[in-house]
Parts: structure tokens; sequence; C-alpha cells
């Protein structure tokens, strides 16, 4: 999901350059004109199929209050966009484009690769349920205040709305078996979390667990970063539940934000004989 959004951040920057032909470029003309053109088709299909990526970015008329269709469907039509796109990258005379524009084609052209690459060698959507876990994101809605408050709760309302579909999406697309090694790194990270949590005499609570804050070594060990939210647990804390909202919301527990009681909490009640 990093490459994805890596990749169309450079898209984004390299599009909104304009570059004015120097006197001798002429003959480059035609070449220049039609990648600025192909490049320019591709990223309005990219954004049309990532709606809440594009508003990230600050693009809103037309994708405020929009998700991503990842039906089976949607997806294979993306795919199939993508690599349409490459075969007519591959067709552009290299040779006729000017030293910046040779440059983007080269950006351009590997992104679109690392895309396909991420569907068809890396299975994203079949293989991985992360990538649906921040499928819908509202922080830009609420963090930045480019549009009235209501204005803005009516496109988080309908991007909630879409959650029944993005559910539906998810379960028909992952497989039922997953890699053994996305078992063994989540084993990995519950035994972690654990120590930290056990550790005597002064337990920690991470409140920010999510794949950014997961790190690898050579041997494929799980390293648990960023404490920059930690705080102690006191030692009389019958469980490790914080009464703050507090983290990445996508990687929370739904609960948090309706004001319900959180699974952990009730987990711990009921190992004390209290529910």
């Amino acid at each position: 999901m990093k490459q994805i959004i890596s990749a169309a951040i450079l898209f984004a920057v390299i599009i909104s350059c304009n570059s004015n032909t120097k006197p001798g470029e002429t003959a480059k003309g035609s070449a220049n004109e039609t990648f600025q053109k192909l490049s320019e088709d591709y990223l309005d299909g990219y954004f049309a199929a990532r709606p809440l990526f594009a508003v990230s970015l600050g693009i809103h008329e037309g994708y405020d209050g929009k998700t991503s269709d990842y039906s089976k469907v949607a997806l294979d039509a993306e795919l199939s966009r993508m690599k349409n796109y490459e075969t007519q990258l591959a067709s552009i005379d290299t040779a006729s484009l000017s030293k910046q524009k040779f440059m983007d084609y080269r950006i351009l052209l590997s992104s679109i690769k690392s895309e396909i690459f991420n569907i068809e060698d890396e299975h994203t959507y079949t293989h991985n349920p992360m990538t649906y876990a921040g499928a819908v994101d509202v922080n830009t809605y609420v963090k930045r205040d480019f549009a009235p408050l209501e204005e803005r709760v009516k496109y988080i309302i309908s991007t909630e709305n879409a959650l029944p579909a993005l559910f539906a999406a998810a379960k028909a697309n992952l497989e039922d078996s997953m890699p053994k090694s996305f078992i063994e790194i989540a084993i990995q990270i519950a035994e972690g979390l654990c120590y930290l949590h056990d550790r005597q005499p002064k337990p920690l609570v991470h409140r920010d667990v999510k794949s950014a804050n997961i790190l690898l070594d050579r041997q494929f060990q799980v390293r648990i970063g960023d404490f920059g939210l930690a705080r102690l647990a006191r030692a009389e804390e019958a469980s490790t539940h914080t009464c703050n909202i507090i983290g990445t919301s996508v990687y929370m527990a739904p609960e948090a934000f309706k004001g319900k009681q959180h699974p952990v909490e009730r987990m711990n009640k009921r190992r004390e004989g209290g529910e």
C-alpha cells in the first residue's frame, strides 16, 4: 500500500509541473505532448479508482465523499487499464522526449509496473487483509478545514456508508488460506505486545500498532517500532486498555469511537469473572 501511495504522489508532482518547450526542441514537441496527454489521462483514471487518495492530495472536485470499488470486476478493470497504459507508454519514441519528460516517463512507467506487480505477484487484494484495513479513512475530512463542517460530515457519512460493500468485497476477494509468513508475523506481533503488556514492574502500552510500525530484520523476525505514543501502565491496572482515543483510526477498534466497551476490556472482565 505504501508503494502505491508513494507512486501516486510522484505522479501528482510530475504532472503538476508545466514545462515549456525551449528553442531547438520543436522536433521533440510531438513526443512530449503525446506523453503529457497520456500521463494526464492515466492520472485521471488513477484518481477515479482511488477517490480518497485524491482527496488526501487536496483534489476535491468530483472525489469528495466517494470511495474505491474493490469488487473483482472493478479490480480487473483497473488492472487492464494499467496494462493498456503500460503498452501505450512502451510505444512512445523515448529518444524524441526532452530530458525532463524522459525522466518523468521512466518514473511513470516504473510506477505502473509496480502497481501491476502488487496485484499480480504480491496478490495485494487476495492475500493481504491489511489492504482493506486502510481502505476507508476519513481523517482528511476531520483534520482539514477545506469546506464547512456540515459539508465534511456529509462526506464522512457517505464514506462510512460504503463500508458494507468494502467488507463484502474483502470477503469475496481474500482467499480462505493466508501465506504462512503472514501468520508467523502476526503471531510474533502478538507475542511482542504480550511481552510489553506483561513486563514487570512497568508494563508498556504501545497505542499505535499498525503495519508501518512493524519492522522485519533480515531473518524476517518482527521488531515493533515507533513508541512515540506509548505510555507506561500502572502496575495495579488490571487492563492495558487506555480510555483516551489515540492512535491511527483505521487500525483502532470501532468501539473506541462509539463509546462502547473496548473488546480487550470485556475480555479482561470475563477473565476476572466480572461479566
